[in-house]
């Protein structure tokens, strides 16, 4: 009587229930021990943090302005040069490049032809199109990407307009701003007839352009030291919907986008700091910058709904989550000095084929010759983020935030703005001048 059923519970009592008391007593006191720092405790393998690698575009006279993803899972460049007949090029992931011949653009000074593309982007039409800023072009030009071949639409555009930012429209319709003071809206349509519509003050400069949430179009006002600087929003049909105050002193207003927090994002270079708006309401909701970043260029990156920016008096990338309360800053030093500048026209940034962040890299033609950087930029994105063991602090001077930020920057490496002690509250900053039109 009694069988298996007894043994078993006399075992558990009596036979392995020892081992398993002795087991967990050992694994609490090596536990114990790790923690004290008795017994090393084994490190673990993080991946590499993100870094820039530069590719440089072999063509003489290159001066990267634009940049987008597009056809064959490449990058194409819109390429300012004024050396030679390949002003857009497609690159590969590892750096291969293509040039294109753009046509036109030639004058007395200038009889090789001055084109400039500056903007780019894939059309709905599947065709790379981009802005031709110069007054000897004055255009928006079509490449197909399988032919090579380029079509360029000047009728319809304000002679010496300078068309700059460039954006595809709800309307599925290319739409551009025309960057010189009075400049106008401008809309091509995919068979290139042109059409431009005037904005609410008419003194004001055209800079960057993107399509909104509520469909309607998005774009920076440039202006002068003394007058409000602005968003302009803009509906598809042409209609003004209304202008955005963002500051009551010009501020160098740049690139626009949409984050993945449903809000418009827009740059102020010389301001040094990067607003955001609700699209819904039209208010300024935040204000992120640490007064020294000459923000450019920005993007939203879905895959991790961080804003990706180049802060061109900083030489490096920055990024932050639009979705914080009081966002910080991370910066990703690029390798060669004066890739940027905090004078020149913001170069491009793109969410890549690759899903990296792809950036283009130039400088001010040296001595009436070409530009000595010429290249791409890739950030490798990764989950790691290293921090530097020098620091400074620029204490209140962090804008929208309550405490003080720390500020670190290393070439290649992902740096940080973190919160730390509170600081005082001070009198706002003194609005830097705006850079000339």
């Amino acid at each position: 009587m009694g069988g298996s059923g007894e043994r078993r519970a006399a075992l558990g009592r009596h036979g392995h229930g020892w081992y398993t008391r002795a087991f967990v007593l050992l694994a609490l006191v090596s536990t114990s021990l790790v923690v004290r720092g008795i017994f090393p405790q084994p490190s673990l393998a993080l991946a590499p943090p993100p870094a820039v690698t530069e590719f440089q575009v072999p063509i003489n006279g290159s001066d990267p302005l634009g940049v987008t993803s597009g056809p064959g899972n490449a990058l194409w460049v819109a390429d300012s040069n004024d050396f030679n007949g390949q002003k857009v090029e497609k690159m590969t992931t590892t750096g291969a490049v293509t040039g294109y011949n753009v046509p036109g653009g030639q004058s007395p000074s200038c009889p090789q032809g001055c084109v400039d593309p500056a903007s780019i982007v894939q059309g709905p039409d599947g065709n790379l199109w981009f802005t031709e800023l110069t007054s000897a072009a004055n255009a928006v030009a079509r490449l197909n990407p399988s032919t090579g071949v380029v079509t360029t639409f000047d009728v319809g555009i304000t002679p010496a307009s300078e068309p700059w930012g460039l954006t595809i429209g709800s309307d599925k319709n290319l739409w551009f701003t025309e960057n010189v003071p009075g400049g106008r809206i401008g809309r091509i349509t995919t068979a290139g007839v042109v059409t431009e519509f005037p904005v609410s003050t008419p003194a004001n400069t055209p800079f960057g352009i993107t399509s909104g949430p509520d469909g309607n179009l998005w774009f920076t006002e440039q202006s002068s030291a003394s007058t409000p600087t602005k968003v302009g929003v803009m509906t598809v049909t042409g209609a003004m919907v209304t202008e955005i105050t963002i500051d009551p002193t010009g501020q160098g207003l740049s690139g626009i986008t949409t984050a993945n927090d449903g809000n418009l994002w827009v740059t102020e270079q010389s301001g040094h700091q990067i607003v955001g708006i609700n699209w819904m309401t039209k208010a300024v909701i935040k204000r992120v910058g640490d007064g020294t970043l000459g923000p450019g260029s920005l993007v939203n990156n879905p895959a991790d709904g961080l804003l990706y920016f180049i802060e061109t008096t900083g030489n490096s990338i920055g990024r932050f989550n639009p979705n914080d309360p009081a966002p910080t800053i991370s910066h990703f030093g690029v390798p060669t000095a004066g890739a940027f500048s905090g004078g020149a026209p913001p170069q491009g940034i793109t969410v890549g084929p690759d899903g990296n962040i792809w950036f283009a890299e130039g400088s001010p033609k040296a001595d009436a010759g070409p530009s000595p950087i010429h290249a791409l930029g890739r950030l490798t994105l990764g989950p790691a983020v290293a921090f530097s063991a020098t620091s400074e602090d620029f204490g209140a001077k962090a804008i929208g935030a309550s405490g003080s930020q720390t500020l670190t920057i290393s070439p290649g490496a992902a740096t940080s703005t973190s919160r730390t002690t509170p600081a005082p509250r001070r009198s706002p900053r003194a609005a830097p001048p705006a850079p000339s039109a």
